[in-house]
């Protein structure tokens, strides 16, 4: 009696084990042929764009593995049923797994679960998932009162599947807690006690029951197949959900078909491949291999991406992320906070070429770049403005003439005092912009100090070549002169390139009584925006693949 009940907690209780790997075998490809297209692990996530064969596959592996295989595909059915009644357990898995009771293995699957269609069915199992849970509770409850008999030791009932759902669930969202009883299942709000069925529950508060439970179906160390994991659930739990899941099932391989990159990116220890294209019954793949060039998020999206990618200075939140989408739509805009980086990763990115078939640029402010830069930059495939920075860009005169048209000013009036006041404000701060500007430009002399010279001669060379670059004095001159010239020849596109100062913008707004840069950042996403577009494309750098 005892050592049965005994092999009842060795069946229903989570494993300690090590985290099981498995080696996946992907489909060959010209660069990975038979035998080189292996991929031994635990947890494998495979990122994809729309149309880049994720599903076909994710259904590909589920017939190369049989038995061990277990997939959820992305169109599902949520729908909760009211009621479910036990019955044998080993009847109910069946049905799960392979969509009836009848016999007939695993190789009725294709048929039944996925009535002849694999890549396109909506798959609808949520009724089976809770009979199977609870056929599952109810045998190990026979088989624990069962045994329970007539032994003197108490011995506390064994965790069943559906115990384990439950406890996930509620780690998962704290706040909500479930009720299982009588092939019932509701749930409430721990605060003010209300219950309701669940059939009532949210998609996310759905999906993670449903997520949980089919995972726990997975065969001793299976391969569980996931589509989309990332569906229907807030980003703040996708991570914790499926680390408890991951947790609770050591034995198996998690393989995950996703076009999320932040959630390719939140599991940590996966291996990682990107599909690059579908065609005539063929993929492309890669591995996403160890760089410290790219953060992995960013190279998961540039690996990822069938636009030409153009790196970008500042972040997502940043004024230049967005315009620069909205005015090269046709690229895909990768933010890369400073100049430095964006330089680094323009050349870092070219060194990747063997793993892909894109191209890049690059675009940064002026950053009092002399012309001897601006055309090594150019060689090296990156543009610099014509302007300070980006705002200044915004002030230009073909944006501030469709701006006061938008807002009914007269637009060479506004221009004309938008020119007055930015030069005369220019005049009364020479000293100081010529003194910024030639403090930038020996910072830039200065970063190009060779750090790898190696021996007293080496670094005192490296230190002469930046040397002679380096004259205070006569910088300050020459952009001492620049300045008044153009301010003497009311040359407004220079004072612009000069005079790095984000309240400029000001200007604008104070003139056409709206706060300038919401503004417009808020007509580029209207529908009719493209006068506004073609005034900033015609001050902007045209960039060609």
């Amino acid at each position: 009696m005892a050592e049965q009940l005994d092999k009842i907690y060795e069946q229903s209780a989570t494993t300690a084990e090590a985290k099981h790997a498995t080696k996946i075998t992907l489909p060959p490809t010209t660069q990975f042929p038979e035998g080189k297209n292996v991929i031994e692990c635990g947890e494998l996530v495979i990122v994809g764009a729309n149309g880049s064969g994720k599903t076909r596959l994710g259904v590909w592996l589920e017939n190369s593995l049989g038995e061990v295989a277990h997939r959820v595909s992305a169109q599902k059915s949520l729908e909760f049923p009211a009621v479910v009644r036990p019955m044998e357990f080993a009847l109910a898995e069946r049905i799960l797994r392979v969509g009836d009771e009848h016999e007939g293995g695993i190789g009725r699957r294709t048929n039944v679960r996925w009535q002849s269609r694999p890549e396109t069915s909506l798959l609808n199992d949520y009724d089976r998932l809770l009979q199977y849970l609870f056929s599952d509770d109810y045998d190990q409850s026979v088989k624990y009162r069962q045994t329970m008999t007539g032994l003197k030791d108490y011995k506390k009932p064994p965790t069943t599947k559906l115990d384990t759902v439950k406890q996930i669930w509620e780690s998962v969202l704290p706040y909500r807690e479930l009720i299982l009883s009588g092939g019932k299942v509701e749930a409430r709000h721990r605060a003010d006690k209300t219950s309701y069925h669940a059939m009532n529950m949210s998609d996310g508060e759905r999906v993670i029951f449903y997520m949980i439970g089919e995972a726990l179906s997975v065969p001793h160390r299976g391969v569980f197949i996931v589509d989309e994991p990332e569906l229907h659930l807030h980003r703040a739990i996708q991570a914790r959900l499926w680390d408890a899941i991951e947790r609770e099932r050591p034995d198996c391989t998690f393989v995950y078909l996703t076009h999320d990159l932040d959630f390719a990116a939140s599991r940590k220890t996966a291996a990682k491949v990107w599909l690059q294209d579908y065609t005539n019954g063929k993929w492309e793949w890669n591995p996403v291999p160890e760089t410290g060039d790219f953060s992995e998020e960013m190279l998961l999206e540039i690996l990822g991406s069938r636009k030409p990618i153009l790196f970008v200075e500042g972040d997502r939140g940043s004024i230049d992320y967005f315009v620069y989408g909205n005015v090269y739509p046709e690229w895909t805009i990768i933010p890369s906070e400073s100049c430095e980086n964006v330089i680094h990763a323009t050349a870092s990115f070219m060194n990747l070429s063997s793993l892909h078939r894109n191209t890049c640029r690059g675009i940064l402010d002026f950053d009092a770049r002399t012309s001897r830069d601006t055309e090594r930059l150019k060689d090296e495939r990156i543009e610099v403005l014509t302007f300070a920075e980006l705002e200044n860009a915004l002030m230009a005169e073909p944006v501030l003439r469709v701006m006061a048209k938008r807002f009914g000013f007269n637009p060479e009036q506004v221009v004309t005092e938008v020119r007055k006041r930015v030069l005369d404000l220019l005049a009364k701060n020479l000293e100081r912009v010529a003194s910024r500007l030639t403090a930038t430009e020996l910072e830039t002399a200065f970063q190009q100090f060779d750090a790898k010279a190696i021996g007293s001669s080496a670094l005192n060379e490296a230190f002469r070549k930046v040397s002679e670059r380096v004259d205070p004095a006569a910088t300050f001159t020459k952009w001492s002169v620049e300045i008044k010239k153009a301010i003497d020849t009311d040359d407004y596109d220079a004072a612009l390139k000069y005079y790095n100062n984000k309240g400029l913008t000001s200007i604008g707004g104070d003139i056409l009584k709206t706060p300038f840069i919401p503004s417009l950042l808020r007509l580029l996403q209207t529908k009719d925006s493209d006068d506004l577009l073609n005034a900033l494309r015609s001050v902007l750098p045209a960039i060609s693949q």
